[in-house]
C-alpha cells in the first residue's frame, strides 16, 4: 500500500469515528429534549389543575366575603341601636 492510500484510510476512519460521535450526541440530545418536553407537559397540566382550583377557591372566598359583609353590617346596626336605646 502506498502512503497516500494509508492516509486516505486513516482519514476515512477518522471521519467514521466523527460520524459515530455525532450520532451518539444527537441521540443523547434527542433523549434529553424528549424528557424536557415531557417535563414541560407535566408542568403545564399541573398549572392547569392549580388554575382551576384557584378559580374554585376564589369563587368560594367571594361567597364567604359577601356573607361576612352582611354579618358585619348587622352587627354594626345592632351596636348602633343598642347605643341609642340605652341612653
Amino acid at each position: 500500500m502506498t502512503d497516500e492510500h494509508k492516509a486516505q484510510e486513516k482519514i476515512v476512519e477518522t471521519m467514521l469515528d466523527m460520524v459515530k460521535n455525532i450520532k451518539q450526541r444527537s441521540v443523547a440530545a434527542n433523549h434529553i429534549i424528549k424528557q424536557d418536553i415531557l417535563s414541560a407537559e407535566r408542568s403545564s397540566r399541573i398549572a392547569d389543575v392549580n388554575q382551576s382550583q384557584m378559580r374554585i377557591n376564589n369563587n368560594t372566598l367571594g361567597v364567604f366575603n359577601k356573607g361576612a359583609y352582611k354579618c358585619w353590617l348587622w352587627v354594626m346596626l345592632t351596636f348602633v341601636f343598642i347605643i341609642f336605646f340605652c341612653k
